[in-house]
């Protein structure tokens, strides 16, 4: 207790302006030089990769057309085929847990995996027979979650990087609560002080605290985003290439790229694999929201 009273608790940072909190840090490259937009947008990064930042609605059950939004940092690993290509079998959405893990990371650190258990063996290089063949191949996407990571804004209020970090160094030097007997009343009072806090600065920003909206149904909202948000980017980036490539094409693979590739609004199927906590995030779309939830993949 006299650890808490002594200042370890966070002090409230100002107030930013609800602009101010989309922008990400200069040295967070390369989302700093993603401009946040409503559709996908898709840029180059990480080497083979694409980044867009998706604005999404900051509080989904009311969702005003000029209301507050946020902005999802959302990270795709293309298929081996283009979207134009019959084999092409969309996006599989993936959570890596949490509640407020990277999806950005996990990603960038074993989407290959991924990647390898969800697509075809085969290389599609090497089969000629595109339109009828069984074998398919996807897109795997994943996010950073609500106030994680790259996704703004962000609930911080730690006045700055030092003042976070004693925190968690004075955390990590009290021990685990079994170590000794006054171990669980100083880390009591040392979450209860930064309750305290969290709720001043809560209290400070107001309504749209991005801590009234980091629920589990928020997420799932925008998981449905994206997935719909991608069937829109589908549509369009298949008949930019159908547009360039259809004097080389034949007759019956024009007709059939339209119809295959058509954004099917407000109800696109969703391919979603989580793991443990995001096993959650794939079964309450299927059960409370009756949405189409094509195929999920979980684990614990």
């Amino acid at each position: 207790m006299a650890a808490v009273q002594a200042g370890i608790s966070p002090n409230p940072v100002p107030v930013a302006h609800v602009e101010d909190r989309l922008a990400l840090h200069p040295d967070d490259t390369p989302w700093n030089q993603i401009t946040p937009s409503r559709t996908i947008v898709y840029h180059d990064c990480f080497d083979g990769l694409k980044c867009p930042r998706l604005l999404l609605p900051l509080d989904w059950s009311h969702g005003e057309p000029n209301g507050p939004e946020i902005a999802v940092a959302v990270i795709r690993r293309p298929a081996k085929v283009d979207v134009t290509d019959s084999r092409y079998g969309g996006a599989v959405i993936v959570n890596p847990s949490g509640p407020a893990a990277s999806g950005v990371h996990t990603l960038l650190q074993i989407g290959d995996r991924f990647q390898n258990i969800v697509e075809a063996d085969t290389d599609p290089k090497f089969d000629l027979h595109a339109t009828t063949s069984d074998d398919h191949y996807f897109d795997t996407i994943s996010f950073d979650p609500r106030e994680v990571n790259h996704t703004l804004p962000q609930l911080d209020c730690f006045s700055n990087t030092f003042s976070r970090l004693v925190w968690s160094l004075g955390a990590d030097a009290e021990g685990f609560i079994s170590n000794f007997n006054p171990a669980f009343d100083i880390k009591w009072s040392r979450y209860l002080s930064r309750s305290a806090t969290y709720m001043k600065c809560i209290k400070a920003y107001g309504n749209e605290s991005i801590a009234y909206y980091i629920d589990t149904r928020s997420v799932i909202d925008n998981i449905m985003a994206i997935a719909e948000r991608h069937g829109q980017w589908w549509e369009a980036e298949a008949r930019k290439i159908l547009q360039e490539m259809q004097r080389f094409l034949p007759w019956l693979e024009c007709q059939r790229i339209p119809a295959n590739t058509e954004w099917r609004r407000q109800n696109e199927e969703v391919l979603f694999w989580g793991t443990s906590y995001g096993t959650i995030l794939g079964s309450v779309p299927a059960v409370l929201l009756q949405r189409l939830l094509r195929r999920q993949h979980g684990s614990c």
